[in-house]
C-alpha cells in the first residue's frame, strides 16, 4: 500500500491539493448487542484514488489484500474476520481521478 500511495492516507476527506495516488477513510459502526460479552459491527469504507484506473484498481487490490479476512485481538476486543461487503469504481471527469470504493464489515466481541 505504502509503495504506491506513500503516506498519503487521511480520514474522510483528501485535501484537494494532495497529489494521487491517495487513500481516505471512514468508520462507522452498525448497532450493537449487549450483554456479558457485548458484539458490535463497524464498517469501514476505503476509497483508493489515482489518475489512472489501473493504479487506482492496484492500490484497491494491496487494500483488499490487507483487509478482507483480517481477525485479530489485542486486551479486552477480539476482531473476527473482516469481510468485503462492496466494491465499486468510478471516473470523476472534473477532478480526472479514478476511484475505487471498497466496503468491510467485521464482528467486534469485548471481552471480560
Amino acid at each position: 500500500i505504502s509503495a504506491i500511495a506513500e503516506s498519503r492516507i487521511y480520514p474522510d476527506v483528501i485535501p484537494a491539493e494532495i497529489q494521487r495516488p491517495s487513500i481516505s477513510y471512514e468508520i462507522g459502526s452498525l448497532p450493537g448487542v449487549e450483554g456479558s460479552a457485548p458484539i458490535y459491527s463497524p464498517v469501514l469504507t476505503i476509497s483508493a484514488f489515482a489518475r489512472d484506473k489501473a493504479t487506482a484498481h492496484s492500490l484497491a487490490d494491496a487494500i483488499d489484500a490487507k483487509i478482507e479476512g483480517f481477525s485479530g485481538s489485542t486486551t479486552g476486543v477480539l476482531l473476527k474476520n473482516a469481510w468485503r461487503t462492496s466494491y465499486q469504481e468510478g471516473f470523476d471527469p472534473e477532478l480526472e481521478v479514478f476511484a475505487v470504493v471498497l466496503s468491510y464489515t467485521a464482528v467486534i466481541i469485548l471481552t471480560p
